[in-house]
């Protein structure tokens, strides 16, 4: 097959599902035998830096600088809302954060703009804000979704629901991740809005595929933040999706 995969990680869980899924070959970061052409095919799952030289004599699917807009975040979101992607208020500005939280506004000061699940994040209402490198604001609503996007189209899409077994308290409630007792549930009927804000995210960034965090708040979709290595392990359909997009769109690349 010429078809490989290249990970952040050796062991990222969501890669290796999708590798299964698929039936390729894991390229190694270390001790690497894999020798590079354009025949090949290389699906980079979630590496943001600089590949490997032999990596880059092939086709890759996601290319490490797009992969590097959507981990960090102030990028990510200025690159949306250059594309007119309807994202989450957000400001590097302290006064203007201030000014939200002195309004009664809830504002998630980022202090790391490159956190995963909830790192970095400080919680201020109504009251001083942590100086922070971005500052987003709360968005009025009860419904999260995680929209898989790959070239160009929607191929599953998930909402966060509650763990009933987790204790409710404004942490939980302010910031849905796993850790917080938050799970993804796949859905097949869903806010029409939410599909095209996240394939616009996605394409504004460069990316071929990528899952997009978006918010409802019963009319509009927001979108919050995009992942490109998602977490998907254990979710068997959702895994065969991404092996069937990525092998239609490695087949693109092969025949231009």
């Amino acid at each position: 097959m010429s078809l490989y995969m290249y990970m952040f990680s050796m062991k990222s869980a969501g890669g290796l599902d999708v590798k299964k899924s698929i039936g390729c070959q894991q390229i190694k970061h270390e001790g690497s035998t894999f020798k590079g052409s354009k025949e090949k095919v290389v699906i980079n799952w979630g590496c943001g830096h600089a590949l490997p030289t032999e990596v880059n004599k092939c086709h890759v699917i996601n290319k490490p600088e797009a992969i590097y807009n959507a981990i960090d975040k102030r990028a990510f979101l200025r690159l949306c809302t250059e594309a007119k992607v309807r994202t989450v208020p957000w400001t590097i500005r302290t006064w203007e954060a201030q000014a939200w939280s002195d309004a009664g506004e809830t504002v998630y000061c980022r202090t790391r703009l490159e956190g995963r699940q909830g790192q970095g994040i400080v919680i201020c209402k109504g009251g001083e804000v942590t100086p922070s490198r971005l500052y987003t604001k709360g968005i009025d609503c009860d419904r999260e979704y995680r929209v898989h996007v790959c070239d160009g189209e929607v191929i599953a899409v998930h909402r966060k629901v509650r763990d009933g077994e987790t204790p409710e308290n404004e942490k939980t409630r302010l910031i849905r991740n796993t850790e917080n007792g938050w799970l993804f549930r796949r859905v097949t009927i869903y806010p029409r809005d939410i599909v095209p804000q996240a394939i616009q995210a996605v394409r504004a960034c460069g990316l071929d595929f990528a899952v997009v965090d978006v918010l409802y708040d019963g009319t509009l979709a927001w979108v919050l933040e995009a992942n490109t290595a998602p977490g998907i392990d254990t979710m068997e359909w959702t895994c065969e999706q991404y092996a069937k997009a990525l092998r239609k769109l490695s087949a693109k690349l092969l025949k231009k």
